[in-house]
């Protein structure tokens, strides 16, 4: 939704306030903007205005610091990356060199496969010992079934 020109910033959701200083970071016409997890509180379509915004700045020349934990939003915005771990620069490299487990491996410090094991291999199918079919409760559940 819009924001009504007369509403008053503090009364605004957090979403909402997140957009204001992203539109007034913005409206200082920066050569350099450092955004530092300012999509944290924006819904998706936000991210989106967001996003082409940025983009469009950037290819009219803004130089763009961005900072985020979203893997998805640094591949979409970064032509370069830089991983800091505990305030120490531990790697750059050219955005898309690095697989997310790559990039999570440098934030934290070790072997991502030791913090997260790979999933064990499914359990083969055995006779279920309950079974639910089609089963509806007023507007909670709409024709549900399920075998443990």
């Amino acid at each position: 939704p819009d924001i009504q020109p007369r509403a008053l910033v503090k009364d605004l959701p957090l979403s909402r306030r997140q957009m204001v200083e992203i539109a007034k970071a913005l409206a200082r016409k920066p050569r350099i903007l450092i955004l530092d997890e300012a999509t944290s509180a924006l819904t998706a379509a936000d991210v989106a205005k967001v996003f082409e915004v940025l983009k469009r700045l950037r290819s009219e020349g803004l130089a763009l610091l961005y900072i985020s934990h979203r893997m998805n939003e640094i591949a979409e915005l970064a032509d370069h990356c830089t991983v800091f771990r505990n305030g120490r620069n531990v790697a750059s490299y050219k955005a898309g060199t690095k697989s997310d487990n790559e990039v999570v491996e440098l934030m934290i410090g070790r072997e991502y496969s030791h913090i997260f094991p790979p999933k064990p291999a499914a359990a083969p199918a055995a006779t279920p010992v309950l079974e639910a079919r089609n089963l509806s409760w007023a507007d909670r559940l709409d024709n549900i079934s399920l075998s443990v």
